[in-house]
């Protein structure tokens, strides 16, 4: 039985853009916006089972920031490849479909174990595995690897990597932007010729090397190759659409944002295959980069945001799942204020007789995954009050109560948007002190004790302003 509810225009509307022809462009980018626990995946899933995309002329490329663990920028491309989906290529490897990126890939893994074997003969003290986060943090940002490392000097300072990275988000240089937007520029400079080549790309920007290539494989699998004088995939029969897939942006952003908007997005822009591209996430995508506005305004479709489910389309929804007792569908659109997500966890609740230390232990992550350390610990304090203000904030003695009031007022995934004042979702709330309470007793006892405090100071307050 289909567990799908509602969102109907949703669906439609992006089914329509992903289906649909293109009107004077190769290129489409379509967001999907809301909360955590909103349905955004769900919707997107419902999407390509409902018309079986992967079964028709797409091949669907897709990553996701909640289970992907790594931090390194060239890892995530590999995911990338390892999801490509369609019909004409079952059973075939990555190797096979992306031979250019594969063997970029490679090169670029034996170019940083260089970088780090040199590293650790100039630095044998320092913390190697900082140095490579911060290669990944160069790659991320597209920017040259020897403008901090370079091969030539004497010694690595590595005190200096973090001051220099405020530096990094400089605009992209005119040839790094000619390189993208013209096909094959890089070929034709000769650049990739060998080993040594590919290395001095890398120090230039490594992105460039690692877009230019997936845009070469894709390209010679979808269309036709880019350079016919080098060896190449052969056009796949049956697939000739590109469908990228990024779901859970927020996560991802840091990593991949600059690959996406200053390289390999602007060769898709001028590609022979047409593109969609999907991207999920909490935050309005325009929002969180100039980028996008900037280079493909002209590409952007209109956001589909989507809001939480009405009590009719809760009540449905709970029925589908077994739950028909009307008390249990009231107590069900009360405390889940209509995310879909929220209800599947009530269902399994009730099915199971509560939830196992393992199960709010991945409610904790999911909630928080796009949390900062001092968030989570904000998140893990203000959690036990009633009421969240600027002086119950205080008296849980966290330093600048404003910033953590702004913080939590802008968290629309865990605050309740009916409470005035603020407070936390009744579900979140309670899985999370469930969660505190299983995993550090002492943490939840220590600031169940704070809040008392907190709490009752409040109501004195409250009481003597109601007297004057």
């Amino acid at each position: 039985m289909c567990k799908f509810v509602g969102r109907s225009d949703s669906v439609n509307e992006l089914i329509k853009i992903i289906e649909e022809d293109f009107d004077r462009v190769k290129l489409k980018i379509q967001s999907i916006e809301g909360p955590a626990g909103i349905g955004k995946s769900t919707l997107f899933d419902h999407c390509i089972k409902q018309e079986q995309l992967d079964e028709k002329s797409f091949l669907v490329l897709r990553i996701d920031g909640n289970s992907s663990q790594s931090k390194d920028p060239v890892d995530i491309i590999c995911d990338l490849l390892l999801s490509a989906k369609a019909y004409p290529i079952q059973n075939k490897q990555a190797g096979q479909i992306f031979p250019y990126t594969t063997n970029m890939i490679k090169y670029y893994k034996d170019f940083q174990s260089e970088l780090l074997k040199e590293y650790e003969k100039k630095n044998p003290n320092e913390d190697s595995e900082k140095f490579i986060n911060s290669i990944n943090r160069l790659v991320s940002i597209g920017k040259g690897i020897n403008s901090i490392f370079p091969k030539t000097a004497e010694y690595i300072n590595a005190e200096n990597m973090e001051t220099q990275f405020s530096d990094l988000k400089t605009p992209i240089q005119d040839l790094t932007i000619l390189a993208m937007e013209t096909v094959g520029f890089i070929q034709k400079l000769t650049l990739t010729s060998d080993k040594l080549s590919m290395r001095n790309q890398f120090r230039l920007n490594p992105l460039i090397p690692l877009s230019q290539s997936l845009f070469n494989d894709l390209s010679a699998i979808l269309d036709k190759p880019i350079e016919k004088s080098k060896p190449s995939p052969s056009k796949i029969k049956g697939i000739d659409r590109l469908l990228l897939v990024i779901d859970d942006y927020e996560a991802l952003q840091p990593i991949i944002s600059d690959f996406l908007t200053q390289n390999f997005l602007k060769s898709l822009k001028n590609a022979g295959f047409l593109s969609t591209v999907v991207i999920i996430g909490r935050d309005s995508l325009t929002a969180t980069s100039v980028d996008w506005n900037q280079y493909f305004d002209n590409n952007m479709c209109d956001p589909i945001v989507l809001q939480n489910l009405s009590k009719k389309e809760v009540l449905e929804l709970s029925s589908k799942f077994g739950i028909l007792e009307v008390d249990q569908q009231e107590k069900i659109w009360n405390e889940t204020n209509g995310y879909p997500y929220y209800i599947q966890l009530w269902k399994e609740e009730a099915q199971s007789g509560g939830l196992s230390s393992v199960k709010l232990k991945q409610f904790y992550n999911r909630t928080t995954r796009w949390m900062t350390k001092i968030q989570k610990e904000w998140l893990e304090s203000i959690v036990f009050l009633d009421t969240i203000d600027v002086q119950t904030i205080g008296d849980m003695g966290l330093k600048n109560p404003q910033e953590v009031k702004n913080w939590f007022q802008d968290e629309g995934s865990i605050r309740d948007p009916n409470a005035n004042p603020f407070k936390f979702r009744a579900f979140v709330k309670s899985r999370i002190l469930e969660h505190i309470k299983n995993s550090d007793p002492t943490l939840y006892k220590n600031n169940l004790k704070q809040a008392k405090f907190a709490i009752s100071k409040s109501n004195e307050l409250n009481e003597e302003l109601s007297s004057l």
